[in-house]
């Protein structure tokens, strides 16, 4: 490389070589974001999801209820108390 034409190149590219490596490349910064933001339990509220609690405990199958039992259901702008009146098994 000979001259000083290529040096404002060449400084551009050790000035970029040296904030990727000290700030990380921005699209897997970015993409790493975006996987938080996508599993962050309100954003999956937001999407529609709601959480739902049986004897303080998050219920996911049939047996987690009891007849008569109280249901804490969690929405994205709150909660709703309920309970049990019919059991019904796949």
């Amino acid at each position: 490389m000979g001259g000083g034409k290529n040096c404002p190149i060449l400084k551009g590219l050790i000035c970029h070589k040296w904030q990727f490596g000290r700030y990380g490349n921005p699209y897997i910064l970015k993409l790493k974001n975006n996987t938080i933001k996508d599993i962050s339990p309100l954003n999956i509220l937001r999407k529609g999801y709601s959480l739902v609690y049986s004897n303080g405990k998050i219920a996911n199958q049939t047996a987690d209820f009891e007849i008569d039992g109280e249901l804490k259901i969690k929405v994205v702008d709150g909660e709703v108390h309920s309970s049990v009146r019919k059991i019904k098994k796949n």
